[in-house]
Parts: C-alpha cells; structure tokens; sequence
C-alpha cells in the first residue's frame, strides 16, 4: 500500500479484542482456536476433491504479515457473498500447522465492523490509584455519559501495592461502545487499559 495501510485505522480495535497477529501463528499454535483481523489480499473459489463442493482459499493479510485461510463448504455457504478482495474481516478458525506455513480452518468470517457490535458483552477498564487521585474518574463518567449505551462497564484498580480490585458501578455506567470511546478512555489513561469480553 502506498499510503497508510487500511488496518491502520483499526488497529486500536484489533488489540483491545485481543486478535491474534498472523506472526505470531506457529507450530505451538497447532489445532489452537484464534481470532484474527485482516484484509482479504485475494482469494480464489475452488471445490472439494472428494464431494465437488465449493470451498475457498483466501490470503489475508494483517499489519504482521499473511496466511491462508481455507473456508470448506459449510462455511463457505454462509460467507461466501462478503469473500471480496480489499474487505476488512475478523476470522475465527482452527490453527493447522502441519505444514511449514501455518493455515487457518475458519469457522467464521465476520465483516470488521461488526466485531464491536456483535463481540462486545462487557468493557473493562483499568485505572491505577494515582489517576483516582487525579480526579480522573470524573472525565471517565463524563465520556461513559458521552457514549451510553447497553454493555456494562467495569472498573478495575491497580493499587500502589499491585493489588487489582474490582469496583461495583452504578447501572448506568453502560456504554455503546464505540472507536471513538476507546480512543479517549486509551487517551485518559493509557493505551491497554480497556478490555473486553
């Protein structure tokens, strides 16, 4: 890519959704279920040996590098109308890393996009004791009132003693959850404070 690279933009989103990068696909991954976000590079429609079902093999690129994907007919027939070239995906699969190469057997191919609305059951966000003390939490509640939404929030302290203790919050600390959300909370705090489940 000449310019940036498309992913670029979601690569804050890639992280907080712990998405696996294709460098660090090994043989140590073998059999191991992932989630990876990428670019479709190119894919080409082919068919089984044994049924002469359609099936796909695609490459996808993320910001490390690229792997094949193989998409066998069951899955297939559900995603095969969003395998374009250039499409930003979220793919969960099964490492096979018999071969030198590792490959992923998907078991789902998902729009990127639709990763924060579909993969999004509840925020946590980390703050450490000082940013209390730094009245930090009022600008949290502000952007949380900014965003609200459906998914609960969660806030978990790292004390000065390197304790983590869970804070109860108020029901209407729910958010929609949101790029722009996570880009501010990552700014008040730091980048890897807020995770999701």
């Amino acid at each position: 890519y000449v310019s940036s690279h498309p992913l670029v933009r979601f690569e804050r989103l890639l992280r907080i959704y712990s998405l696996l990068q294709i460098k660090d696909l090994s043989k140590d991954k073998n059999g191991a279920e992932v989630k990876i976000g990428g670019i479709i590079a190119s894919f080409k429609n082919t068919v089984t040996k044994k049924t002469n079902e359609k099936m796909a093999i695609i490459t996808l690129e993320d910001l490390s590098g690229t792997c094949d994907l193989l998409v066998f007919p069951k899955v297939y027939a559900q995603v095969h109308p969003s395998l374009v070239n250039d499409s930003l995906v979220l793919v969960k699969g099964r490492v096979d890393a018999a071969q030198e190469q590792p490959k992923i057997i998907c078991s789902e191919i998902l729009p990127l996009e639709k990763l924060v609305k579909d993969h999004t059951k509840k925020i946590t966000i980390e703050i450490k004791e000082h940013d209390v003390e730094h009245n930090k939490v009022q600008v949290l509640k502000d952007i949380i009132a900014r965003y609200s939404g459906d998914i609960p929030v969660q806030i978990l302290l790292c004390t000065h003693a390197n304790s983590k203790v869970k804070i109860a919050t108020a029901q209407n600390f729910r958010v929609d959850p949101h790029e722009d959300f996570f880009r501010e909370v990552e700014e008040l705090f730091t980048p890897g404070s807020v995770h999701v489940v």
